[in-house]
């Protein structure tokens, strides 16, 4: 799969998440035998369309996605937990059960046994990526369609736009067979995805070019530690605020499960298939930076997290914490109150760990050298992403604590870059 292969895929994504996010009304459901045969003679008839979106049903694909989702589903049920105590959105407290760390790091040492034993290529899921891609695709169709349709038995849809239902989701977090689905697509299939994909890139690369190149490595490693570091603080996920107010539907679904694995696999895919590499000490400069935003971005998350399971009552940097008990109205009508912090690291900027989040994106993408332009491309839509997120995360919490919000801002001015914005 070359360069300009994937760059095309890349642009259609980015292209269609921002016409669905702007033409919710429009959507269409196909299920019928002919339209599905139909659609099936005209990619075997038109390689332009295959080139660009391949047909979805790839063996390779569903062999994959099947695979990852029953080991992952299995190792859910089997593998020991930990229980964690977590705030959500209405300030009530829940235990929730983890181990995502253990199934990421069994299934990434699965995936090397195989191919190790010779039972399948290494490189195979870089080589069929954009099949997988175009199968996750149709499962995310799918599986916003099964979810409309459960809350509709359920009676959990009080609106009467079913484009809205489906597009924005119905529910917070649907659960299916013991199973909270929204956690699952996002923890147990879309990051372990990209992790597999990643080790792939090296085998590629290793068979193409006859040695490893070590920027290669030094950004498989950057993005396997982010992983890592993401599912072993798998519990943190259920106190964000995307997280809290995004209901699972085709927007959070899709993005999750396509959208955003697309954007942070490019320079892996840039590197794995270039020659030239830059600079090793540049490359150690930037592996480095990497690392110490991923630090400070689990840090951000983390100091919140552990000052709101204390009520505040913490010390932060060895001084008692500036906070704003926020009250607030909950779905019920009752109230509640959120702690809205503003000491430590969430004194600098309201949206610290976005910026942060950024950072890590930006330096590994740099390890790619000096590549086309339109491999920069991520970069900028990513910045965009969380750009609009943060805003839309401004608007609900102005909107859910008003008058208290407003103070919040007044101590802590900058919504992004300390002391610039």
């Amino acid at each position: 799969m070359s360069v300009e292969t994937q760059l095309p895929v890349i642009i259609l994504f980015v292209f269609y998440s921002a016409i669905m996010s702007e033409l919710n009304s429009i959507l269409m459901i196909v299920s019928s035998g002919f339209i599905l045969q139909l659609l099936q003679e005209v990619y075997d008839d038109n390689d332009l369309i295959h080139h660009i979106f391949p047909a979805p049903f790839h063996a390779v694909a569903l062999r994959t996605v099947a695979f990852i989702v029953l080991i992952q589903y299995t190792f859910s049920i089997i593998l020991p937990h930990d229980e964690v105590v977590i705030q959500n959105a209405s300030g009530e407290r829940e235990k929730k059960k983890v181990n995502g760390f253990a199934s990421f790091i069994l299934l990434l040492l699965l995936y090397v046994l195989g191919s190790t034993l010779k039972l399948y290529k290494g490189s195979i899921i870089f080589e069929h990526w954009t099949e997988i891609l175009s199968l996750l695709n149709v499962l995310a169709f799918v599986a916003v369609i099964v979810l409309y349709i459960k809350a509709q038995i359920g009676q959990v849809i009080n609106g009467s736009d079913p484009i809205c239902d489906i597009y924005f989701g119905s529910e917070l977090s649907p659960v299916i067979y013991n199973v909270d689905i929204k956690h699952f697509v996002t923890y147990r299939i879309a990051f372990p995805l990209w992790a597999l994909y990643d080790l792939s890139a090296l085998y590629q690369n290793s068979k193409t070019s006859g040695k490893l190149n070590v920027c290669l490595l030094g950004c498989v490693l950057l993005q396997l530690t982010y992983i890592g570091r993401t599912l072993w603080f798998e519990h943190l996920h259920y106190t964000r605020l995307d997280s809290q107010n995004d209901k699972a539907g085709f927007y959070r679904i899709w993005g999750v499960l396509v959208f955003l694995p697309t954007l942070y696999v490019t320079p892996v895919t840039i590197i794995a298939q270039q020659k030239r590499s830059i600079l090793l000490p540049f490359m150690v400069v930037l592996f480095i930076l990497s690392l110490i935003a991923m630090y400070l971005n689990a840090d951000i998350d983390r100091q919140k997290f552990n000052f709101r399971q204390s009520n505040g009552l913490i010390k932060i940097w060895g001084k008692d914490p500036f906070f704003i008990n926020a009250k607030f109205r909950k779905e019920n009508g009752d109230a509640g109150v959120s702690l809205l912090l503003g000491s430590g690291w969430w004194c600098f900027s309201r949206h610290l760990n976005y910026l942060t989040e950024w950072l890590c994106f930006l330096f590994w993408t740099f390890i790619q050298g000096k590549s086309a332009s339109l491999t920069y491309l991520p970069l900028i839509f990513l910045g965009l992403f969380l750009y609009f997120r943060m805003k839309r995360d401004e608007t609900r919490c102005l909107a859910k604590y008003g008058q208290q919000w407003l103070q919040y801002t007044n101590r802590v001015p900058f919504l992004l870059i300390p002391n610039v914005y």
